[in-house]
């Protein structure tokens, strides 16, 4: 039995509440651990398939690797509408 959202998930939370789209790392604290980027990643799979949550992965975006980009559902997001929160 749940008990609500937890602190990675009430962090999307106000993040989307704050912002139509954003990089999903950008949440996270310079210098975090892999650990801590898993388990944002977990709450964000939990969101989505909940579906108060969208979410876009993409590698062409990045050179440095793939982008995971939060957005809310129902709306399409192009490359200039992700913010970058840090």
């Amino acid at each position: 039995m749940s008990r609500g959202a937890g602190k990675w998930q009430t962090l999307l939370l106000d993040a989307l509440d704050r912002h139509q789209a954003f990089y999903a790392a950008d949440l996270l604290s310079p210098g975090y651990t892999r650990a801590q980027y898993v388990a944002l990643l977990r709450a964000l799979n939990v969101l989505e398939r909940s579906g108060v949550a969208a979410v876009d992965r993409y590698t062409a975006w990045a050179a440095s690797g793939r982008r995971v980009v939060v957005r809310r559902p129902g709306r399409a997001v192009h490359r200039d509408d992700v913010r970058r929160l840090r």
